[in-house]
């Protein structure tokens, strides 16, 4: 004899372009999503060290000049692309940005798209602690019944 027992995962599907990713809305999930601006942060702040070495050893002269060339446009392009890459990978798991970036060449389409799926993910958060909240409620208040219980049994003895 077997006993199957499901476990439905917590979180939800988004969906950006064609592409659907699970936001996971478990306890340990959140634990990450709280410190997920600083996640994004240190991050950042590693990539621009790694700027700066690169600028030391004169990758950027040009723009250091004050020079508009194609170089230069491709480098501003590309920070401003890590930036964006950075907050996917973050948030849906390394990989994620370039997932889509191959599909969709275009940084800022989607940037903004990750500030729309922002938003909606934040509603939907709201009504995941909506419905944490009863739940808690509702558990506390049968275990209080379940006490009240037996303290009642206890006391006709």
């Amino acid at each position: 004899m077997t006993i199957n027992i499901n476990i439905e995962r917590s979180g939800f599907p988004v969906k950006i372009g064609e592409f659907e990713f699970w936001f996971d809305t478990s306890n340990e999930a959140m634990q990450h999503f709280i410190n997920i601006d600083q996640i994004v942060n240190d991050r950042y702040n590693a990539y621009l060290a790694e700027i700066s070495e690169r600028s030391a050893k004169g990758e950027f002269d040009d723009a250091k000049k004050g020079e508009i060339t194609e170089e230069v446009i491709g480098q501003a392009i590309e920070l401003e692309r890590k930036q964006v890459e950075i907050k996917y990978d973050a948030l849906f798991g390394d990989g994620t940005f370039a997932k889509l970036y191959e599909k969709y060449p275009d940084y800022l389409a989607l940037d903004d798209a990750l500030d729309q799926a922002d938003i909606l993910i934040g509603e939907e958060l709201k009504k995941i602690k909506e419905e944490r909240a009863k739940k808690v409620n509702e558990r506390t208040s049968q275990y209080l019944q379940k006490a009240e219980k037996k303290k009642k049994r206890k006391t006709k003895k």
